[in-house]
């Protein structure tokens, strides 16, 4: 398993002949460290000495690449050109901390040691992790063992990677200062990450991807609850108020004795089986009667209102303006017209079901503005010779 001892502020350094910065530091320490679980509770890893000082868990420190901070993945041959700067030199043993050595010999690493961008040393390792639980000798409690830790690489970062304490520090001779700490192992979607890694931040946000889409289409699906709640509601009210349920019924009988007086009435299914009736809404029969009756208004994209409109226009051009009320679930024109003759032809044929022949010029497309216009002026001649 991986970890990672996080931070080691630089605040001296010497030069090596060949131009190189020389650093000593305590590299890291036995104790008890923090993890993060994965439901975000806390995981206390114990590290003791006699694993720590080991003689094999030293000599992995000599040799190991310093990196510029901990790079996406171990480091191997492969890799090892692209992510070496240095190298650790030799190691000792301090109890309770690990000293040593290291060159840092990459020019862009030594700009920006000097500058002070890189002020802090982590040294990412492997450990078996034993779970057993316990209390250390000084009477800490810890939930698992890091054991046979093997180094990979030194990283060099800036300031405010760890929590070793102020002793666990890049140093030269005496002059040392600040911290380090361990970096935590996050799970997701049953895979765990190096916290912070590339590949965890690009799982996080994977994750988080997944949600907001799963947030959105639950929203979506509970508008469309919420409106189907709405329109139920509204048909329980209209069957409750009896005026309303009325009116209601009378328009949509209307319709559909308009649409029986269809010559495409015989292919109309909704006329035929109560169920298809059931099953049909308004709009569709409206444009049924539109398709006949007007075949030059186009009703594609009309809401209702609009399929309304359309209706009361078609019904006073197949008037000619002619006094009469138009069909049922139509609004009323705001100033009814003076009586005048009885319609006859096509005219009386649409009042009494039958559909309207087309007009001379139905090939003609018209406009509902259009179609009302012409209607009021047919009404307004119509009146004028009354």
């Amino acid at each position: 398993m991986r970890r990672f001892d996080n931070g080691i502020p630089i605040t001296s350094f010497e030069r090596t002949p060949a131009g190189g910065l020389r650093l000593k530091a305590n590299l890291t320490s036995s104790g008890v460290f923090a993890y993060l679980n994965a439901d975000g509770s806390t995981r206390l890893e114990y590290r003791p000495p006699e694993e720590v000082f080991a003689a094999d868990a030293l000599a992995s420190f000599v040799g190991a690449p310093v990196t510029d901070m901990h790079p996406d993945d171990f480091v191997t041959p492969e890799n090892f050109a692209r992510y070496s700067k240095g190298t650790v030199l030799s190691v000792g043993d301090e109890a309770p901390y690990v000293v040593g050595s290291l060159d840092v010999n990459d020019a862009a690493m030594i700009a920006m040691v000097e500058r002070g961008d890189r002020r802090e040393i982590s040294m990412g390792y492997t450990v078996e992790l034993d779970h057993t639980p316990g209390v250390t000798p000084d009477g800490v409690r810890y939930d698992a063992i890091q054991r046979k830790p093997k180094i990979n690489h030194c990283g060099l970062g800036p300031s405010g990677w760890g929590r070793h304490g102020p002793k666990v520090a890049l140093r030269n001779d005496s002059a040392y200062c600040i911290s380090g700490t361990t970096m935590a192992k996050h799970r997701v979607d049953g895979i765990e990450y190096e916290a912070g890694s590339e590949a965890h931040v690009q799982a996080v946000d994977k994750t988080i991807a997944k949600l907001t889409a799963e947030r959105a289409d639950a929203t979506e699906r509970a508008a469309r609850a919420e409106a189907s709640a709405a329109a139920e509601k509204k048909r329980a009210d209209e069957a409750s108020d009896p005026k309303a349920f009325a009116a209601k019924a009378a328009a949509r009988a209307s319709l559909l004795s308009k649409a029986a007086g269809l010559k495409s009435a015989p292919k109309l299914t909704y006329l035929k089986d109560e169920a298809a009736a059931a099953a049909t809404d308004d709009d569709t029969i409206i444009k049924d009667i539109l398709a006949e009756v007007a075949p030059s208004v186009d009703t594609s994209g009309m809401d209702h209102v609009a399929l309304m409109v359309a209706l009361r226009v078609a019904f006073a051009m197949a008037t000619g303006g002619a006094a009469g009320n138009p069909p049922a679930g139509t609004e009323p024109p705001a100033t009814p017209p003076p009586a005048g003759p009885a319609p006859t032809g096509d005219s009386a044929m649409f009042m009494r079901g039958a559909p309207q022949q087309p007009r001379a010029d139905a090939a003609k497309p018209i406009t509902i503005e259009q179609a009302k216009a012409e209607a009021q002026a047919r009404a307004a001649e119509r009146w004028k010779g009354n």
